[in-house]
């Protein structure tokens, strides 16, 4: 009984749209300048394509072996899917399994009983495609980073299609192809184009989480300070608007520290501005090495810090600044120059009720540690 879908046509559409799609993925791929998932994902789409153009098209090679090369090809297009899984996740690639899986379909699918038995030669492939996504799957289930693992349950999801989809074939391949009714070949031509379909999911989000790494890559460069990789101004504010509003909501203790480099301009003229940017790049460092995890810093601009220190009560705000003066006056430089810094501390509430007062008030302290002779902590007295 012939089905009510057209397979050749849709699989000349498939293949099309697979070329076309090939095109796209490989053009990011040579934009990102060799992303290997993508590399991968673009010889799925060539290998996928070729195998539906050899179905479809006449070749010297006669109906079976033709029908043969292209279930191999469509198979191998499966197995570089799971490539580019593993470079996705990060995983060793599991090139053992993939060639044993070819082989071994190619020898079976070799002997004249199996070519010429439908049934069998349909179910050995669709078994080649449960073994390799069951395998697929498990290396899914297998990644360990942290929060990335939920977002690859998607990709899980539709590896188990990959693996339903053929187990449920097997058993409708096994009725005579004359005794099938209507129904029965138009579900068997369903799953068939399912398996491209769900390939196709596979394949784009893959694509899809690559695109989002990159834009969470460039989102986050440009929250960054290109010198020291601490927060930009912009960035920072927009941390410490947000750390501002829940201190005054939960009426918890903030505390602004201002940082300015001592002598930084005559550091620059007698060592170079080369060897200024490595005096900042090392300050930045101590500073993030030396602050809470709670703690926010970032660059204000030239040779001056800025670090919102959240929950946090006077004294300890004190004590945290006089440590991390002492740690920046202790840092070894190459030539043994000797760097310290000015600080200014100012209190949430006690000093100010804006972000933007918290930081005048802060920088008005620094200008007085920097008057009183610089390398010091100043804030407003106790009591």
């Amino acid at each position: 009984m012939q089905s009510l879908l057209d397979i050749r046509a849709t699989l000349l559409c498939t293949s099309g749209y697979s070329l076309m799609l090939t095109v796209i993925i490989l053009l990011f791929w040579r934009k990102s300048r060799g992303d290997k998932p993508l590399l991968a994902l673009g010889i799925v789409g060539i290998l996928s394509s070729l195998a539906g153009m050899i179905y479809l098209l006449p070749t010297p090679l006669g109906f079976w072996h033709q029908l043969v090369l292209a279930n191999l090809l469509f198979l191998a297009a499966s197995l570089h899917m799971l490539i580019a899984t593993e470079h996705f996740t990060r995983q060793p690639r599991s090139w053992w399994l993939y060639v044993l899986v070819l082989l071994v379909e190619l020898l079976l699918l070799s002997q004249d009983y199996i070519l010429l038995h439908t049934n069998l030669r349909i179910s050995i492939i669709m078994a080649g495609y449960v073994l390799i996504w069951l395998w697929g799957s498990w290396r899914i289930r297998q990644v360990r980073h942290g929060s990335a693992r939920d977002s690859y349950r998607p990709l899980l999801l539709l590896a188990l299609l990959q693996v339903a989809i053929p187990l449920l074939r097997i058993p409708l391949i096994w009725p005579v192809p004359q005794a099938m009714t209507l129904t029965q070949a138009s579900l068997q031509g369903l799953l068939s184009l399912s398996m491209f379909w769900t390939s196709y999911g596979y394949c784009l989000f893959i694509v899809y989480r690559r695109y989002a790494g990159a834009v969470d890559k460039l989102a986050e460069q440009a929250q960054r300070d290109s010198l020291t990789g601490l927060y930009n101004q912009r960035a920072f504010r927009r941390l410490a608007e947000r750390s501002v509003h829940e201190a005054q909501t939960g009426q918890q203790p903030l505390a602004v520290l201002m940082l300015d480099l001592d002598h930084f301009k005559s550091i620059n003229d007698q060592h170079g501005h080369l060897y200024g940017d490595e005096v900042l790049k090392a300050v930045a460092d101590c500073l993030r090495q030396h602050v809470r995890p709670q703690d926010v810093v970032g660059r204000h601009g030239g040779e001056e810090f800025i670090i919102l220190l959240r929950d946090t009560p006077a004294d300890t705000a004190r004590h945290i600044a006089e440590r991390l003066r002492a740690a920046v006056e202790a840092l070894m430089l190459h030539n043994e120059h000797v760097i310290t810094v000015s600080i200014g501390l100012a209190m949430l509430a006690t000093e100010a009720t804006s972000l933007t007062q918290l930081i005048k008030q802060a920088d008005d302290y620094l200008y007085q540690a920097k008057y009183q002779g610089r390398n010091r902590v100043v804030a407003m007295p106790a009591g």
